[in-house]
Parts: C-alpha cells; structure tokens; sequence
C-alpha cells in the first residue's frame, strides 16, 4: 500500500512543478539509481531496515515523478504553439461533445484529425482536441446545426489554453489542461466550413456517435415528459450526465449539500455495478440449478463464476458511457473493476488497498487530476467512509447504525477542507439533509429513472410513466427548497483562508474522529481554535485589481470596511465575474459584507457582475454612473432585490474612519472618497459618464477612473477637480485604449504606480503600445493584469507600498500560480 501511495504521490507532484527537467536526462539519473538499488539489494551489505525501506520508497517516488514528466511533456506537444496564438485554422475533425446550445452559441469539442495553418496550408500543426464556440447564429447564413458524432472541416481561430488568475477563484486554465484541450477558439464564417461523409469514421468513432444519439434521444424524451422543471432537470441529469437543465437551481442545492446526489457520482455507478453483479448472480444461481436437468451446463458451469463480475463491469461501463464517461464516471469505474478483478482472481482486497490501487491507476492515466476539485472531493469522501467503517467492530448490537448516521458529520468534518480551498464554503444542513435524500435518491429516484430507460426501448408512454414516478420521488428536494431560508445552509470561514489555517482545521478534523483521548482531542483542537478567534490583520489600505479579462474589477479595503469599483463582465447568460471571480475573492479574504459598490459606467464590461454581486453580498448602498442608473430604473429584477442606489455625482464624498490599536478612531487618518466625475452638466451615458473615484489616505492618493476618454480627461484637468499631486496609484482609463491617457493627462497626473485591466492578447490591442509608452516616460511602474494576474496594492501604516500579483505567488502561497502548465 504504502509504495502505490509513494507511485501516485510522484507522478501527481508534476502538476505543481514550475518547469520540466529533460526527460532524457532525468532517466538516466533515475536508471543509474535504480541500478544502485538492484546492487544493494542483492548484495550482502549490512543496510539497517528502516534506511532501505526509505530508499524503495524514495525510488518509487521517482519513478513515478518519471512517468508524470513523461505525459507532462505530451500534455505541452499538443498544445497549441505560443508563435501561432490567434492565428486562423483549417481544422477536419469529430464533434466529440455539444455542451451547451443556446440563442447565441453552440459550445461544443472537436477531436481533431487534421489541422492546417490558413495562411499557409502546407504547415500543418498537431493538436488533439479543441473547446470550440459557433457564433454563426447571428449571421445571415444561421446556424451550423453541429451534432455529435458528425464530421466537420471547420475555419477557426484559436487561442492556447488561457484563464484568468485571482485569490479563491475558479482556475479556468486549470480546467482546460486537466481535460486534455489542445486550444480555445471559435468558428469564422467561411465557404470552407462544412459537414463531411460519416463513412470515414472508425469503429469506434460510429460506436460513440451512436451512443450520442442514444443520450440526446434520453434526454429529448425525458424533456417531452410531463414532469416538474425541477423534477425533470434532475432526471435528465442523472440519466445522461447533462447538467445545464438543473443550473438554475444549483446554488440552492449545493446549500442543501445535496447537489453531488443529482448528478451522476461515483456512488451511483456504484450502485448500478451492484445490481448488475445481483443480477448476474441470479442467473448463475437460475443456471446452476438447470445443471441438473441439463448435464451440457454442468460442464460449463466453472466458467459462470466470471457472469456476475463481468455483468457489474458491464453495466457500470454502460451506465458511465451514457453519462458522457465524465472523470467522476472513469474513476468509479476503474474502483469496480480492481474490484471484480480480485474477485475473479480469488484475492481478498481490503478497501484501502482498492483505494490505493484506484489511485495510481488514475495517477497514470489522469496525471492533472488532482488538480481538480472532484478527484480531492471523491477520494477525500470514500477514504472518510472507509476509515469510519473498516475495520472497527463492536459488541453494540446498534453499533453500525449508529455508524451510519454519524458518518455523515464525519464527511462534513473532512470534505471541508477540499471545499474550502476550491469553493471556500461549506454547506452546514449537508448532515441533516442527506440522511434523507441519500437513501431517497440512491434507492428511488436513481433506479425509477434508469428503468424508465430501458422502457424507453419498448414505449415512450411507458418510459414517461415510469419517469413520473421518479419525479414524484423527488418532491422531497422540491419541499425543502421551499421551506429553508435562502439565507440558511452556507458556513464560510470568518478568518482569512491560507495554509496555515488549513493544517490547522485538518489537524483538528483528524484528531476530533480519531479515538484517541480526549486531551489529545483538545490539545488538537488549540491551533483551529486560536486561528478562528484572533481577528484578521488590520488593513490600512489594499486595492486589488481583479483579472477579469477585457473589463475592470477592484476591491478596496480599508480597515472592516470594503468597497467594490466595478464587477467584471458578463460571460455568457450563466456566468459573470460577479458570481466567478469578485465574490470568491471576497470569501477568501473573510470579506461577507461590502459597505458599498461603485459602477462607473452601463457598459457590460463594468457592470455585467453587478447584479450577482448584490444578491449575494447585499451592499449597504450604490454609486452607479447616469447610464446605469436608467437601465436599474427600468430593471424587474432590480426593483425585486430592493436595491438602494444613486446616481454618480461630482462632489460626492465620505470618510472611513482608522482603528487605533487602543480601540479609538482617528479620525485624521482616515480614508477619505470623492467622486470628482461626472458633473452635472457632464456626459449621461457612454464611456464619459464615468464614474472616476479618487482616494486620499494620508498622502497617498489613488484614482479610478472607468472608461474615460480625452475630453473627460481635459475637463477633469482644466477644471482641477482632481488631486495631481502625490498620486501613488492610477487605474488607467479605458483599459489603456489609446482614446484615453492623453500626453496631457499623462504628464499632468505623473502617477508612480499605473495599472492596466484588459484581457490576455484580446483583439482591442488593450493597452495600447503608445499609451505605455507614455506613463513610462514619465517614470511610472506599469502593471498589467493580463500578464500578472490580479494585482494588490498594500499600504503599511507608514504609507510604504507592497506589490504582489496572482501569477508571481509561490509555495506555499500559491501551488500552481508558476506551474508548467501556464
């Protein structure tokens, strides 16, 4: 057990390297050590015990790391090259995957068989596989109607795999290298796009389009069923895997803590590999017991030991591929099949040595995944149930139920390690709920919907019948979402999350479940204890500009207080940097309230977030530049919030008071807000009506100013409404479009720090060269966010500046921010 763990453990320690060594080069080093091993181990040397085991672990360990680096390099020779980034493509290839359609899009992946430069078509370029969005919807021409399984020649411009980098946000490009993607891109209006002849499909190729077909034929049917919305969601998500349906209640179910149960998971593959292998016992027994009236079948009956094995093997494969053979599914499945192949193979297994052997068989195949939140929440998951139930006994006749119903605090002690690195939440009723709905789900729901499949085959009216039932089943869930308070279910840290709070809420995790005496217990409980009840470091003052690709987002903290300029931009009807990136950041920095949010300006840019920052953090009041202001007057939906908002103004101002160290404020140090822009008579929508903000603390002073233009610029110069003295920090104008940031608003301001929100190599050209060139003429320190992630300014007391940015964090800030894989 203890060499898989020290295998896996080296080929998932690649994923955190910040380079590659030559692979060349490291085996022979790692050979000329293994031959040393074979010397020693063969030979008579007196070698204490403990010192060998070290060296077989430590060798182990290498080669794993060796066979890490190996798929590490293969992960980069498919990468699309970094001297080809936004270049156009001709690409042939296999609609593995359609992942959302839309009005406006399809998303969908291409598993590529050939792939041509356009500007010149005899460079051809290798790749494997392609995240690719068709916007031909809103052309002329409609859409291409992709499908699965079908063949596409295709002109597309593609990007290499690229996110954006903040504090307790999701990893985008951490997601795309974990599933394989070559490149990012989308298709271009071109006479050359078009279907081609299926005939040219392999086997296996013809095997999945059919299985495509099987899962959008399931999923249609479920949709014509006469089910609930939510009920029917759920269905479909736990027949063929597709989660879009139930994304609007998504958020409700992970307070519940039960969205896990309403996808298809590792336990309910499982569960399905369960009832096969009862399935093919049956028949083995229905059989065995025809041996006597036929003697043919007593000849063979040695063979029908391998039926019940096989027919587990069998169903979950069957039950994983329908559910589009998603990670969860493939690891699952790897556990069952180590499993029935002890059993064939007459081996008792224990469930840790499963564990560990599902581990390396997944280190190999899968060697990002644990990179991922699902392969830390599913291991960390089984290892907890395993430990909790194996290999304790009792004379207590009810000591397994109690078991069982106390497991359920004994997941939650554990999963809120993995859920509050990747998510930085945990959900409280997780234990409550799932006492419930594990057995609902698991014994109702799952076999009801997966019955109605197999109905399927012989009548839809059957099938919906059948899918009724399972609807009703899940009328349960529905109750609880109506009766639990939307403000009841999330529990997120009161103290700023680092490594050091995390080591010392495992140590207490592990020590509350072990049985071990109480003294111990409390000694364990101290480090949590004392991390949980000092309060955070004060705060003078901190700015952090977000990287929220082409758009602008900045967090102010001064003391308690916290103000939000700006959220981010709308990325598509389902996901915004409000919801992604500014209210994860403010959960890992213990933020759960903000004072007040500012939005420059109407543009989605500036203020597509902005509406699922204020449902989920509810400021105490808003700033909104004169073109936004309308579009809330005329908003439903923020007439339904209750939102208190006013219209940006010159001459606005307001004072946060400094905390002394005795308890007082000072109020001579405080920070003190102006808005300086727009006037009265100023403009009332587009980039001019932005609100600019200016922020004095002793004598620093930090301007933000939206989208503005040059004559913004010149008005707010000419008329001196602005501080130009002392200015620490500037937020460039609009990107640093060269619209903006004139000579003369450059070398009137001098600011020493200047920064530039956009997005990495977007087609704006944002910043532009000359505007760069401008503010370093005038000795100002540029900083951009598409190079460096989000950026923090820190103030100390003495009003000394630090600088840190996402992409420059190492261990053991940040294990991935100078990875390889960026």
């Amino acid at each position: 057990m203890i060499y898989l763990l020290a295998i896996s453990a080296g080929i998932f320690s690649v994923a955190f390297y910040p380079a590659l060594p030559s692979l060349e080069s490291y085996v022979i080093w790692l050979s000329l050590i293994s031959l040393v091993w074979v010397a020693i181990e063969y030979s008579k040397l007196s070698i204490m015990s403990y010192a060998l085991a070290i060296f077989r672990l430590s060798l182990m360990l290498g080669w794993g790391t060796a066979w890490g680096f190996y798929c590490a390099h293969g992960v980069l020779d498919h990468q699309l090259p970094d001297t080809l980034d936004r270049h156009d493509f001709l690409v042939t290839g296999t609609i593995a995957k359609v992942l959302k359609v839309d009005k406006l899009r399809t998303n969908f992946e291409v598993a590529v068989h050939t792939s041509v430069l356009m500007e010149d078509q005899n460079q051809s370029i290798y790749i494997k596989k392609l995240l690719l969005n068709d916007y031909s919807s809103m052309a002329k021409t409609g859409p291409l109607n992709i499908r699965e399984g079908e063949h596409w020649q295709l002109v597309v411009r593609l990007k290499r795999p690229r996110g954006t980098i903040n504090p307790g946000g999701f990893d985008y490009q951490s997601w795309l290298i974990q599933r394989g993607y070559s490149a990012t891109g989308y298709v271009k209006h071109n006479p050359l796009n078009y279907q081609q002849e299926r005939n040219e499909a392999s086997v296996t190729q013809r095997a999945l389009f059919r299985v495509g077909e099987i899962r959008s034929a399931i999923r249609e049917a479920i949709i014509r069923s006469d089910l609930s919305d939510l009920g029917g969601a759920i269905l479909v998500a736990l027949t063929v895997g597709d989660k879009t349906q139930i994304r609007p209640w998504w958020e409700s179910l992970t307070r519940l803590g039960i969205v896990h149960l309403l996808v298809i998971s590792g336990l309910h593959v499982g569960l399905v590999a369960a009832v096969g292998f009862m399935i093919g016992t049956s028949i083995v027994k229905a059989l065995s017991s025809l041996s006597y009236i036929f003697p043919i079948i007593s000849k063979t009956h040695v063979y029908l030991r391998f039926m019940p094995s096989i027919f587990a093997i069998v169903v979950a494969a069957g039950y994983s591929l329908l559910a589009g053979f998603t990670l969860p599914t493939q690891r699952a499945l790897i556990a069952i099949v180590i499993v029935m192949a002890a059993k064939l193979a007459y081996r008792r297994i224990t469930p840790w040595a499963c564990l560990g052997w599902t581990l390396l068989i997944i280190a190999a195949w899968q060697p990002l995944a644990i990179l991922s939140a699902g392969f830390w929440l599913s291991f960390t998951a089984v290892a907890t149930l395993i430990g909790w139930f194996y290999p304790w006994v009792s004379s207590d006749t009810s000591f397994r139920k109690k078991r069982a119903i106390t497991a359920q605090i004994a997941l939650l002690c554990l999963m809120s390690l993995p859920l509050f690195v990747f998510l930085g939440r945990i959900s409280w009723l997780s234990p409550l709920v799932n006492i419930m709905a594990i057995p609902l789900v698991s014994l109702l729901t799952v076999p009801l919907a997966l019955f109605g499949i197999i109905c399927l085959v012989f009548s839809e009216r059957i099938a919906g019948t059948v899918w009724a039932l399972a609807d009703w089943s899940t009328t349960p869930i529905q109750w609880l979402l109506d009766i639990v308070p939307s403000s009841y279910g999330f529990l997120s840290l009161p103290v700023i999350m680092d490594w050091k709070v995390l080591l010392a809420l495992l140590m207490a995790c592990v020590a509350l479940l072990l049985p071990i005496p109480k003294v111990y217990k409390l000694i364990s409980m101290l480090p949590v204890s004392l991390a949980l009840l000092a309060p955070n470091d004060e705060v003078n003052l901190q700015l952090t500009v977000l990287d929220v690709g082409q758009g602008l987002a900045a967090v102010i903290e001064f003391g308690d207080n916290t103000l939000i300029y700006d959220t981010g931009p709308r990325y598509s009807g389902s996901f915004d940097a409000g919801a992604g990136i500014v209210v994860p950041y403010l959960n890992s920095r213990a933020r759960r309230s903000i004072n007040k949010i500012i939005i420059s300006h109407e543009d989605s840019d500036h203020s597509g977030g902005a509406l699922s920052v204020i449902g989920a953090l509810r400021p105490d009041s808003m700033l909104v530049g004169p073109g936004f202001f309308d579009r809330l007057n005329n908003s439903t939906e923020a007439s339904n919030q209750k939102m208190k908002y006013a219209q940006c103004v010159a001459g606005q101002k307001w004072l946060w008071p400094s905390s002394l160290p005795h308890g007082d404020f000072n109020t001579t140090g405080s920070a003190q807000f102006e808005v300086i822009w727009p006037t009265i008579d100023g403009p009332k929508e587009g980039n001019n009506s932005s609100c600019v903000l200016q922020i004095t603390w002793h004598d620093q002073v930090i301007l933000l100013t939206g989208d503005i233009e040059a004559s913004a610029e010149r008005r707010i110069i000419k008329d001196r409404l602005m501080e130009t003295k002392n200015l620490s920090l500037l937020v460039a104008p609009h990107h640093g479009s060269k619209t903006s940031s004139t000579d003369q608003f450059v070398r009137s301001v001098r600011p020493k720090h200047v920064i530039f929100s956009s997005g990495y190599r977007h087609h704006f050209g944002h910043p532009h060269p000359a505007v760069v060139r401008r503010y370093a003429a005038v000795g100002t320190r540029v900083w951009k966010t598409a190079e460096k992630g989000a950026v923090t300014f820190r103030w100390d007391q003495s009003g000394k500046l630090d600088v840190s940015s996402a992409r420059d964090q190492v261990f053991p800030s940040c294990l991935t921010c100078t990875a390889w894989w960026r």
